[in-house]
């Protein structure tokens, strides 16, 4: 469980939405996406302890439609030719009764989203499945049938590699249990059901359809330490339950509501459950964060190292519930501080990769700080141009697990020919100054360091002369650093000293997350 910290600190760090939802608008079931875009799948399995069987739904609840009547199964891509009866049917039990009478192999239910069809085969062109209807018709079939193409958005299921069902996976399925248990898909366990979708490049997004209280089981324990106190584990489920209130629909263009990674919250269905986190979360069973009526966007972050941020200082928008606040119960806990290093070779890497060239690195330098401590600009010099990065640009450009947090102070370390760029010529030899470390007497005997690019004069018997030293180029940038994360509402090792201290859980909250109230 160690890493969680790490996953989530970035889970947040990627966009912010300053949507509000209202409480009534709890959602009852959540579609989380396990394969999808690059990661689709050709082919997904599902396993039941009892039959699975299919069921249409929509927002408020599910309704039976056909058992399928076994207990492992395999979805794929329907991309075959299939002889289909022109008739329609209104109950899967009328085409499975045909099917039994018919006798003919091969032959399976197929399902639009209103109508049952009856298809025989699956034949890999259009000639192959002509000429065994012709067959048919030449054997006695007593129905009409025509050869048909499936769909772009048909799905297959079969059974140890015969269909048993075939259906169109742009209407609202789900692939589930009889009984309502826990299914294997894809060899990991999850409550509630699948259901697959093929989007535009044809392949199957793999989606699982769980209720929202039952999703925070799976959420829950990937976001927290298990062991933690009982009220840092409901804190924690309340943030979550926020989160995912106002992140519906974020996926919706690829076909459901959340993903399963830190784009979105770590979700690892019903083997990663544990007793500690489902409790938290049944304790917590619809509770809310709420702001003037309506849900926040409860952002949550690793380690604060002392001291909360303004949302605005963050990314954009201005949330009155997001202030930054004195954190005394991060200071000294994990990752509440760390340093980091880069080369002036490294820094002009990363913003390359960044899309940005300004040659070689002279200089780095902090630009401005938030009221709060952190920076939120970084200025970098380069040969030949400058470069502000601003905000959470700062942590984008120099990675997330690297510059752990926009909380930081730095130094820098010139290279080694700009330490040494002046000579002074005795009678027996010629040495190099460090200009790094040249200090000059004023006629008040005070004595100062000579800076870059400021102008010092050498003074003989008979004149002075002005010698303007280069400015010093940087090779070694050093960041020390607090905390872990964008900063922004709770710090969850703050949260887990609030609940050793005896803190309870609204308390937690009300103290990251500024005037909010606790609401069903």
């Amino acid at each position: 469980m160690a890493i969680c910290f790490t996953i989530f600190a970035l889970a947040l760090d990627f966009e912010v939405s300053s949507a509000d939802a209202s409480v009534v608008d709890s959602p009852e079931f959540v579609s989380i996406g396990l394969k999808f875009s690059g990661a689709a799948a050709e082919l997904s399995n599902v396993k039941s302890e009892d039959d699975i069987c299919i069921a249409a739904f929509d927002d408020y609840g599910e309704e039976f439609i056909f058992n399928i009547a076994e207990n492992d199964i395999a979805a794929s891509r329907d991309t075959y030719y299939h002889i289909q009866l022109e008739e329609e049917f209104d109950d899967a039990s009328d085409v499975l009764q045909i099917i039994d009478d018919m006798d003919i192999e091969g032959a399976y239910p197929y399902f639009d989203g209103k109508d049952w069809y009856l298809n025989i085969g699956r034949f890999g062109d259009e000639d192959s499945a002509n000429e065994e209807l012709d067959d048919l018709e030449d054997d006695g079939l007593e129905y009409d049938a025509d050869v048909v193409m499936a769909d772009g958005t048909d799905i297959l299921i079969t059974y140890r590699e015969d269909a048993v069902l075939g259906y169109d996976s742009s209407k609202d399925i789900v692939i589930k249990s009889l009984s309502n248990l826990p299914i294997w898909i894809d060899g990991k366990r999850y409550r509630g059901g699948a259901v697959f979708r093929r989007m535009s490049d044809g392949k199957i997004t793999v989606i699982n359809r769980v209720r929202l209280e039952e999703y925070l089981y799976g959420v829950v324990p990937n976001e927290a330490y298990t062991t933690w106190p009982i009220e840092s584990l409901k804190a924690q489920a309340v943030a979550a339950r926020n989160y995912t209130v106002i992140s519906m629909g974020k996926h919706k263009s690829e076909g459901f509501d959340l993903c399963g990674t830190t784009h979105c919250q770590m979700y690892g269905g019903y083997g990663t459950e544990r007793s500690s986190t489902n409790r938290a979360v049944e304790e917590t069973r619809g509770k809310f964060m709420t702001y003037d009526g309506k849900v926040v966007s409860a952002f949550f972050h690793s380690n604060s190292g002392g001291r909360t941020e303004d949302s605005e200082n963050v990314w954009s928008a201005e949330l009155p519930y997001i202030r930054g606040v004195e954190d005394e119960y991060s200071v000294g806990e994990p990752k509440s501080s760390w340093n980091a290093q880069f080369t002036s070779e490294q820094v002009r890497s990363k913003l390359s990769a960044a899309g940005v060239d300004i040659g070689d690195i002279e200089d780095m330098k902090i630009g401005s700080l938030s009221e709060n401590g952190r920076v939120t600009e970084l200025e970098v010099i380069g040969s030949y141009g400058e470069k502000t990065l601003q905000k959470d640009a700062i942590r984008k450009t120099f990675g997330y697990n690297v510059l752990m947090s926009t909380y930081f102070s730095m130094s820098s370390k010139p290279t080694e020919a700009a330490q040494k760029n002046m000579s002074v010529l005795s009678a027996n030899n010629k040495t190099s100054l460090d200009m790094s470390s040249l200090k000059m007497v004023s006629s008040d005997r005070r004595v100062s360091s000579v800076k870059s690019g400021e102008g010092i004069s050498v003074i003989s018997a008979y004149s002075s002369q002005k010698i303007t030293p280069e400015p010093q180029k940087m090779e070694q940038f050093t960041f020390e650093g607090k905390g872990w994360g964008h900063g922004l509402g709770m710090s969850q090792w703050g949260a887990r000293k609030m609940a050793e201290l005896g803190y309870g859980y609204e308390d937690i909250l009300k103290h990251y997350y500024t005037g909010v109230e606790i609401e069903e």
